[in-house]
């Protein structure tokens, strides 16, 4: 099996690997983009950002992703989801004055059951030393202007991704 792998890798060109690669980026972020834009499944969400999720820096190389915890305020009693953005460096990202827990915005977005996690799974992150063993967890959170401190808690919150239409429709 290594063998196969090993002829094939030394059979691919350089130039036919990159073109590979930019081929595989565009067709998942044209899947990405299409199911952040469905009109069949879109929710419209009103309510606050109360924080966000450290999450890998920004590239210039692919997509970026990006998730928030928002609490909605159209139920009845309110409910904290998390909001996953996916895009490119060029698209619209989120202002940093949206973060203010005393602003309440609308948003549409598409629900997303494949990113369902809870507070402590999204926030989770290992801290690697410079032979890249796990010596530590940390969790990153940025917690909104305002907002209150969440409680750590095992039940899922829900997804939704957002669109880059609705991240510049912010006002």
């Amino acid at each position: 099996m290594k063998k196969e792998i090993f002829r094939f890798a030394t059979w691919i060109s350089p130039n036919t690997a990159i073109l590979i690669c930019i081929v595989s980026q565009v067709c998942s972020s044209v899947a990405l983009g299409a199911s952040a834009n469905s009109t069949e499944a879109q929710a419209s969400l009103t309510g606050r950002f109360v924080a966000q999720v450290d999450g890998p820096a920004l590239t210039s190389f692919g997509w970026n992703r990006q998730s928030y915890i928002f609490q909605i305020t159209s139920h009845p009693e309110p409910q904290f989801v998390i909001l996953r953005y996916t895009f490119f460096l060029y698209e619209p990202q989120m202002p940093r004055w949206a973060f203010d827990y005393f602003r309440v915005y609308s948003l549409h977005a598409v629900r997303n059951d494949q990113c369902t996690q809870t507070l402590e799974e999204i926030a989770k992150r290992f801290v690697l030393d410079t032979k890249g063993r796990i010596i530590g967890i940390r969790y990153g959170i940025n917690y909104s202007k305002n907002a209150p401190l969440l409680s750590s808690s095992n039940t899922p919150m829900a997804c939704y991704a957002l669109s880059s239409q609705s991240v510049s429709s912010l006002r």
